[in-house]
């Protein structure tokens, strides 16, 4: 073998040994890379479980609150409505009596009727206007025009039979 032979021979068997190794180096450190990569990956598929399921908790959790909340808020809507029903039925009920030109001599005088009627009227407003609140809008707005004619006829009769109190001369009976 020649010289030159030689030096090929042993550059070209270092060179063959340097691509072997680096190869092997090159292979090695991709397993050991797609391993830490496969911990790492199972690693964060673990905490994105865990962040659902506590999310889902979290969720859970408010949407039972939002159901209590709104339960009682429904609750108290219906109390609301009920007791204000109430209260605009005996209004009505005591308008209606002061209001009928007819009576029996049982009914207790017009004053009186009045009086009942005005307790009641007042009562009522008075309800409505702290619990508002828990009604929508449009019922509120409903519920003031309801006001303004339950008042109208009491309000007129009584007008004029305090001018008929006034003017005790004239064709005008109590």
């Amino acid at each position: 073998m020649t010289t030159l032979q030689t030096i090929l021979l042993a550059i070209a068997g270092n060179t063959l040994l340097v691509a072997v190794l680096g190869w092997l180096a090159r292979s090695l450190v991709q397993s050991l890379l797609a391993k830490d990569l496969d911990k790492h990956r199972i690693r964060l598929e673990a905490e994105n479980q865990r962040a659902a399921q506590a999310f889902g908790h979290e969720l859970s959790l408010a949407a039972q609150e939002h159901d209590i909340r709104f339960g009682k808020l429904h609750e108290r809507r219906a109390e609301t409505i009920s007791k204000l029903y109430d209260l605009l039925t005996t209004t009505s009920e005591n308008g209606a009596l002061y209001s009928s030109p007819f009576g029996t001599s049982a009914d207790p005088p017009k004053s009186e009727q009045f009086d009942e009627f005005a307790k009641s009227y007042n009562e009522a407003t008075r309800y409505f206007s702290r619990n508002k609140l828990f009604l929508p809008e449009v019922t509120c707005r409903k519920v003031d025009e309801l006001f303004r004619g339950l008042k109208e006829h009491p309000s007129k009769m009584n007008t004029y039979m305090n001018m008929a109190a006034r003017h005790p001369g004239t064709d005008m009976e109590i």
